[in-house]
């Protein structure tokens, strides 16, 4: 108490709680109610609040207070403990992930999380305009379950989330899938294992690359036919580079 409050054991004796001012001004009408109650044999907490020590520096502190009987009188017990710095990593840590999660949402990829079993867990709003699924439509469900995977690509998918979870370091694997309203698509969709305490999960980063796929497919057939457009002339047809 000494310690968390900063005061010396001399100045606390005889001192009425409301006269340490220890509790902030928009809290007291609570705190009195709250002695009230644990008077009539209530228990307060364990709950986080704030308070201010003696240099009038607020910090956090979590609490846990009940009535005591020592000789057919009765008191109040305080426990606390400062927890300031948990706090602290705690407001650290919600920024991070609200940091994240904007980058989350804004990504023109689709994110896709999912467990070692390969239930989605959650996925991002670029996933509904890739897969045309919208959020609540997929979670809770496998990959597999939606259908989006020909018979052969699922396997081939199937064989690669394998290899994710076992911690293999895999490149981008192009495939070709079926959006909910029938029409195909290629993305080149890479997983990936994140460690989360005790457990594991499989992050999957999907672009769109239809059109990209459309032009390879144009290109190769534009030279097929120049192919064979050159075998069935009879005059000798070929190409000097002059670099």
């Amino acid at each position: 108490t000494l310690n968390l409050f900063g005061f010396k054991r001399e100045n606390l004796i005889d001192l009425k709680f409301s006269e340490l001012y220890v509790v902030p001004a928009n809290e007291m009408a609570r705190m009195k109610k709250v002695f009230t109650h644990l008077f009539k044999g209530g228990i307060f907490g364990p709950e986080d609040i704030q308070i201010y020590n003696k240099d009038k520096k607020l910090i956090w502190v979590n609490v846990i207070a009940s009535k005591i009987e020592l000789d057919k009188t009765s008191y109040i017990q305080v426990l606390t403990q400062d927890i300031s710095i948990r706090k602290i990593l705690e407001q650290e840590i919600k920024e991070s992930e609200e940091r994240y999660r904007g980058l989350y949402e804004s990504s023109p990829n689709s994110l896709t999380v999912t467990d070692r079993k390969g239930v989605i867990l959650n996925v991002n709003s670029a996933t509904e305009k890739i897969f045309g699924f919208s959020k609540s439509e997929v979670i809770g469900k496998k990959y597999t379950d939606l259908g989006i995977f020909t018979s052969d690509q699922v396997e081939i998918f199937k064989n690669n989330y394998e290899e994710a979870l076992s911690g293999k370091k895999l490149k981008p694997l192009d495939i070709k899938i079926k959006r909910k309203d029938g029409t195909t698509a290629w993305i080149s969709v890479q997983n990936s294992l994140k460690k989360m305490g005790s457990g594991v999960l499989i992050e999957s980063i999907a672009q769109d690359i239809t059109e990209r796929k459309i032009a390879e497919a144009k290109l190769k057939e534009s030279e097929e036919e120049y192919r064979t457009l050159a075998d069935s002339l009879p005059e000798v047809i070929f190409e000097i580079d002059l670099a």
